[in-house]
């Protein structure tokens, strides 16, 4: 169950950090990124009384918290990264702050328009969304 649930909605900040741009293809009209995505809000169910922050990395105890429901509009596909170990982190601060960081491989379409080819300029989005709620929507 969502934080606040039937309260004041969450606020969750994205922000992302690129590792790479590659492979942008013109035939198939997509690119790939690979990039560590962070998401950030307040769930005041995980306030503590550590003296710090208290870090999970194994993907089943993170699956045991509220995560926000993102997810990238226009991926076609999409890998997470877990050589040698799953590269992902969900942090709790004391005050119930949680940052959550996972790194992706992902390859999204963009829409080229090609009418001076090969001298085009394009603008390729990255578009993340939450799947199932948006900053109107009540629960």
């Amino acid at each position: 169950m969502r934080p606040n649930f039937g309260g004041e909605p969450i606020i969750v900040t994205c922000s992302l950090t690129v590792a790479s741009f590659a492979d942008l293809s013109e035939t198939t009209m997509d690119y790939s990124l690979s990039l560590s995505l962070y998401l950030e809000w307040t769930d005041k169910r995980l306030v503590h009384n550590s003296s710090g922050e208290i870090t999970f990395q194994t993907i089943e105890t993170i699956k045991k918290a509220w995560l926000p429901d993102v997810y990238f509009l226009n991926e076609k596909t999409g890998i997470f990264h877990d050589i040698i170990s799953e590269n992902t982190a969900f942090i709790v601060y004391p005050d119930g702050k949680i940052i959550y960081s996972i790194r992706l491989t992902l390859t999204l379409s963009c829409f080229m328009e090609l009418y001076f080819f090969p001298m085009d300029r394009q603008q390729c989005p990255l578009l993340i969304r939450s799947y199932a709620y948006n900053e109107k929507m009540s629960f």
